[in-house]
């Protein structure tokens, strides 16, 4: 199975189905990836670049405040979606089809680099940040989440996530893509990472003020029984269970 071609048809399929929302009140996880890009940049402004965007709701919410913003999305229906929603509201975007491992724009053209749960759908994270880090400006900042890889482990591999170690990944590749053949992986291809690998790749793309944290956000617990639901949520506001880690870092002049 190739793994590149089960995401995309995966997101594809996805974005079709759903209907895009721009509005942070009425959406928890937009709610929250606002809140960390305006952790790390208080006072947008210049380019803003949502790698991997789906329909762009940052991107939107970030030109709604003056920024100039693009997007690149693998899924014809998320650029379409984020295209449409642009020209409805009067704004100004530049999305494309495209891959973070190859980037279909010049060197140093934006300010800021946002990449939300993208790239943990394929092994090449190394390339996927150079290239990310190949488009920031000097002191222009770059700013991913993936999905911890902490005690939540047993729910992720219920949706067919693999842990991003060394023959671990392997084996369970094996049995989610191979013996499973997909059945679990709604999202497609996706891997957790632990918080050390997570400083680790920032760093080794070369940037400075380099920082990995917990991501706090909003995780659907749907697949959960619901009487256990409340019950994951609180265990999911502790270290030993953190949904999802950021990874940040400037890119030096």
């Amino acid at each position: 199975m190739s793994h590149d071609a089960f995401t995309r048809r995966k997101w594809d399929e996805l974005w079709a189905e759903s209907e895009a929302i721009y509005d942070p009140a009425a959406e928890p996880q937009l709610r929250d990836s606002l809140a960390l890009i305006g952790r790390f940049w208080p006072e947008p402004s210049g380019r803003f670049l949502e790698a991997g965007c789906g329909p762009a709701a940052n991107a939107l919410n970030l030109a709604l405040q003056g920024v100039e913003a693009a997007g690149i999305d693998l899924s014809p229906n998320a650029v379409r979606a984020a295209q449409s929603a642009f020209a409805q509201r009067g704004l100004d975007g530049d999305f494309l089809l495209g891959d973070l491992r190859q980037i279909p724009f010049p060197d140093e053209s934006f300010d800021f680099v946002y990449a939300g749960g993208v790239v943990e759908h394929f092994r090449e994270t190394e390339l996927a940040l150079a290239e990310m880090v190949r488009v920031l400006r000097p002191g222009g900042r770059l700013l991913f989440t993936v999905p911890a890889l902490t005690l939540s482990y047993p729910y992720l591999f219920l949706r067919g996530n693999v842990p991003a170690v060394p023959i671990v990944e392997e084996i369970l590749s094996a049995v989610q893509f191979q013996l499973l053949r997909g059945a679990l992986a709604r999202f497609g291809y996706e891997r957790s990472f632990r918080r050390t690998r997570v400083r680790r790749l920032v760093a080794a793309a070369g940037l400075v003020d380099v920082e990995a944290g917990r991501f706090d956000t909003y995780v659907s617990l749907l697949q959960l029984p619901r009487q256990l639901r409340g019950v994951a949520r609180r265990l999911a506001r502790t270290n030993a269970f953190a949904p999802m880690w950021y990874g940040t870092g400037v890119r030096g002049s």
